[in-house]
């Protein structure tokens, strides 16, 4: 934002100084800085070129039925059934009476979360006026990021991480759904079999849903809907007509029609990268591990590597808290030799002082290369009473790195909303320093009632179309 850097002292770096004398230029031709100079701000033009996301990119956020919640901790009910006795049990001799037959119920509860962002604007910036109406500007930068935030974490978002943090979607349907609402693209693209599948799981019984929406990544919805050109007649009946439509807004078949929906927030995770602006006095360092090691999956283990997918594989690690990551450390230099039917093991150590929230592994792929570098889990962090325990970290290639996943949901509030205690709201804070300070927050959570009627398909490849 500007007006930050070196607002409450000079910036001392050699790019600071130069900014400052070229302020102190701008306008006064053939005057020395220092000698009667005026500070003044450079022509900047009244239109903001906006590099991020805008609200046309929150597809999920604001499209969630809604529920009103007045407490902290939501509670609800689910109708398990309607009567569990079997369908014989309706019929009866003349002088009997019906058998008793009540709806199955349970409680649950969701517990609210706090979500938020400071920002601040300086004295200076709001007389200067640099940018038209700094103030209102920067509190759209500071909602527009915690939307954002919140859109990512409706997706992924995972309390076992980070207890202050909401379950995402991801985060509930392997935690709750059936199985069979799952399905494993195991690295490959998305296909009409595979979301024509899912359907059909879930509308049929036992689940009995009415799946409306399908969504996926950007990339990954592009060549999806590709692969129907041929089966489509195309044509510009209209001579005057200068739009191909190649649109496919979503599917109709035997077992449900639903819209598709791209999002850029259903991404491959993190890349390993760090932000040049954390706060590296705050963020963690570099974790200590041991040798990664493989074995056939033993007792109470699922291997998904299968035998297209033996081969050379390199591992990395990561730290991260709420102010930032370590930098991305090798766990092998030599790639590991991975069989079908293995899992591979090692252990993450914290180290120094700052603890970290949860580590995150990245894994190549069987050709051994670290251009495939990819996340493929993230691993809670544990302290005992002794200080840092070594955190296990078991691969089975549930995970595969360069890999989305797809979402078919139902948008009935009975079956998946947004609860909220407060929407996103501005407060104002007391003026302690040459600025104005405030803060935007919201309280609420996402919640699943029914992950029966809602499916997932992991692993799909996203694909690149950069050089």
């Amino acid at each position: 934002m500007p007006f930050m850097n070196g607002e409450f002292g000079l910036d001392p770096s050699a790019q600071g100084q130069s900014e400052i004398l070229k302020a102190l230029q701008v306008g006064q031709p053939g005057i020395a800085p220092g000698n009667a100079g005026t500070l003044v701000p450079q022509d900047l033009s009244p239109t903001i070129t906006t590099l991020t996301n805008t609200m046309d990119d929150i597809v999920f956020y604001k499209s969630l039925p809604q529920t009103a919640a007045t407490s902290m901790v939501y509670e609800y009910n689910v109708r398990n059934s309607y009567g569990s006795n079997s369908p014989n049990s309706v019929f009866m001799q003349e002088v009997d009476v019906p058998l008793d037959d009540s709806g199955q119920y349970t409680k649950g509860v969701l517990p609210l979360k706090y979500i938020g962002k400071r920002g601040y604007v300086s004295d200076a910036g709001r007389l200067v006026n640099a940018i038209v109406d700094l103030e209102t500007e920067a509190v759209m930068n500071t909602s527009m990021a915690t939307i954002r935030d919140i859109e990512s974490l409706l997706y992924n978002g995972n309390s076992a991480l980070n207890p202050l943090a909401f379950d995402g979607l991801e985060t509930q349907i392997l935690a709750k759904s059936p199985p069979s609402n799952i399905i494993d693209a195991h690295g490959g693209d998305l296909t009409f079999d595979m979301t024509s599948n899912l359907a059909a799981v879930l509308t049929d019984a036992p689940n009995f849903a009415h799946p409306t929406t399908l969504h996926m990544n950007k990339s990954v919805r592009s060549v999806y809907t590709r692969s129907f050109y041929p089966l489509a007649r195309m044509g510009l009946a209209d001579p005057s007509a200068r739009t191909v439509n190649f649109q496919f807004a979503g599917q109709k078949d035997d077992q449900a029609e639903f819209d598709y929906v791209g999002s850029a927030f259903i991404n491959t995770g993190a890349t390993g990268t760090i932000n040049p602006n954390q706060d590296f006095t705050q963020s963690p360092a570099a974790p200590t591990f041991t040798a990664p090691a493989n074995a056939p999956a033993g007792a109470g283990q699922t291997s998904n590597f299968l035998a297209s997918d033996a081969g050379q594989y390199l591992y990395w690690v990561q730290a991260e808290n709420k102010f930032g990551r370590s930098g991305l450390t090798p766990v092998n230099t030599t790639p590991l030799s991975v069989n079908a039917g293995d899992v591979v093991s090692f252990t993450v150590t914290m180290s120094g002082n700052v603890k970290p929230d949860y580590f995150i592994i990245y894994r190549s792929d069987k050709t051994g290369s670290a251009k495939s570098r990819g996340e493929i889990a993230r691993v809670a962090n544990a302290i005992g009473g002794q200080g840092p325990v070594a955190v296990s970290v078991i691969d089975s290639n549930a995970k595969m790195p360069g890999t989305t996943s797809a979402y078919l949901l139902e948008y009935r509030e009975e079956v998946i909303s947004w609860v909220r205690l407060l929407s996103l709201v501005k407060v104002d804070l007391a003026k302690v320093r040459t600025a104005k300070e405030y803060y935007v927050y919201a309280i609420g959570s996402l919640l699943v009632r029914a992950p029966t009627k809602i499916g997932l398909i992991k692993n799909i490849r996203k694909p690149s179309f950069g050089a």
